[in-house]
C-alpha cells in the first residue's frame, strides 16, 4: 500500500487524487449494495488516515483489453468472467459526474487561494 512509502514524519498533504473504480454498467452487486461502496480497496481507510484528504470518490472506470498485459489479458479468459460477467472491457466513467466533482474541488481550490487560506505552491 502507497502507506509504507510515507515517512513517519510526513505532515498531511492538502490535496491528492488517486483512482480506482469498479467496472460495467450496473451500478449495484446481486445483493443490492452500490459497487462504487462495496469495491473501496480496504487500504483506502489506512491512506485517508495518513494523508487526511478532503474528499474521498469513487467512479466507474474503463477497461481496454488491448492494453492489458498479457496475464492480465488471461484472468478475462477465466472460466469466471464467462460473458464478461467479471471483467467487462468498455469505458464505464461518467465524465460529468467526474467533472463536477474536478470543479467542486477547483472551485474549493480558487476560495482558498483568494482568501489567503492556501498557498498554491505548497500542493505539489
Amino acid at each position: 500500500m502507497a502507506t509504507k512509502y510515507l515517512p513517519a514524519t510526513t505532515q498531511p498533504r492538502r490535496q491528492r487524487s488517486t483512482e480506482c473504480g469498479p467496472l460495467g454498467v450496473k451500478p449495484n452487486d446481486d445483493q443490492g449494495r452500490d459497487l462504487r461502496e462495496v469495491t473501496v480497496p480496504k487500504e483506502i481507510a489506512e491512506f485517508q488516515e495518513a494523508v487526511h484528504p478532503k474528499d474521498h470518490r469513487v467512479f466507474f472506470g474503463a477497461m481496454y483489453l488491448a492494453k492489458l498485459g498479457f496475464a492480465h489479458r488471461l484472468l478475462t479468459m477465466l472460466p469466471v468472467n464467462r460473458d464478461n460477467a467479471l471483467f467487462p472491457p468498455g469505458d464505464f466513467r461518467d465524465w460529468s459526474e467526474i467533472e463536477s466533482w474536478a470543479e467542486s474541488i477547483a472551485d474549493t481550490l480558487r476560495v482558498a487561494r483568494e482568501s489567503g487560506a492556501c498557498d498554491p505552491s505548497q500542493l505539489n
